[in-house]
């Protein structure tokens, strides 16, 4: 009812560049979005759990043991080289973005705050979005700017995972398949299109390259994620799982998507021939190693930084 009351009087003047627009809405949006977390805390999080698991331990009856076969190198490199990696590549996306607001973001002050982010998404209210937002405010900014970029990235993000599903349902669904890429394909246009009206070709190839090469390098954690349990896929049906963990990231609610990337991953397995249950592990083993070692790089940068950036 706030947001209803507040929100016509918060429009945006015309007469200004987009980028330039401070948008007040952003800010009482996601307030909204916090007081609803908030009041219903319990519930999502209850019910995070117990879809979670009780997805693990279905996936673990539904499999014959002789079928798992924990593999430790895969799932070491997952967690020792993945996880760092794709918090630094996350870094570079922050950085890409401060570029397209005019504001120069440290790798060390961009690496800090995605590492914080995905450590704090196990809350369930949207913290990374809002603290890749803050980090872009504080360093000169607007609020209008900073969320519009955020939300441009995953938008890209998603229009890459859709071309991704769709390749890998051709063979199986030509039309469902046919119909994500071409989705993909025009999101991603009207994305770069957007770009280039504010920035030159370069930048906005910059900015796309940087959630490209994010989404390649989830291709193969996830891979790794499916050799550690004894499954050789190919690059190509690991590719099909990105759009589940993309999507359950998005969900604002449930603490770091808990249990929803995992129950699509499961959805996404029966559509291209993979046991769902070994999907489902999979895909909790990558999100595992990520938080882990997200929380701690979070909690050793912020035991060695320097006291003024505390």
């Amino acid at each position: 009812m706030v947001c209803a009351k507040i929100q016509s009087s918060m429009s945006p003047p015309t007469d200004q560049p987009l980028l330039s627009l401070d948008w007040s809405r952003l800010a009482l949006y996601g307030k909204c979005v916090r007081d609803h977390a908030s009041r219903y805390r319990v519930v999502y999080t209850s019910l995070a759990l117990v879809i979670f698991v009780l997805g693990l331990f279905l996936s673990f009856m539904s499999i014959d043991a002789e079928d798992v076969t924990l593999r430790s190198v895969p799932l070491l490199v997952n967690f020792i080289v993945g996880a760092p990696l794709a918090i630094a590549m996350n870094a570079v996306s922050l950085q890409m973005a401060g570029r397209v607001v005019g504001q120069a973001v440290g790798f060390r002050s961009a690496f800090h705050t995605c590492a914080t982010a995905t450590a704090a998404n196990v809350l369930p209210i949207p913290v990374g979005a809002f603290l890749q937002s803050a980090v872009l405010v504080g360093h000169g900014a607007t609020i209008f700017s900073s969320g519009l970029v955020i939300i441009l990235g995953n938008i890209v993000l998603l229009t890459l995972v859709s071309i991704l599903l769709g390749f890998n349902l051709i063979s199986v669904y030509p039309s469902a398949g046919w119909s994500l890429v071409a989705t993909g394909f025009i999101g991603l246009m009207v994305c770069i299109v957007f770009l280039c009206r504010f920035h030159d070709w370069k930048l906005a190839s910059a900015f796309l390259g940087t959630r490209i090469a994010r989404i390649l390098l989830m291709v193969v954690r996830l891979k790794l994620s499916f050799f550690a349990i004894g499954l050789d896929v190919s690059l190509l049906d690991a590719s099909a799982f990105t759009g589940a963990v993309v999507l359950g990231a998005t969900v604002a609610v449930v603490p770091a998507g808990l249990g929803v990337s995992e129950s699509l991953a499961a959805l996404t397995a029966l559509a291209i021939s993979i046991g769902p249950a070994i999907a489902f592990i999979a895909v909790a083993l990558n999100r595992v190693s990520t938080l882990v070692i997200a929380a701690l790089l979070a909690g050793l940068l912020f035991v060695f930084s320097p006291a003024d950036e505390k």
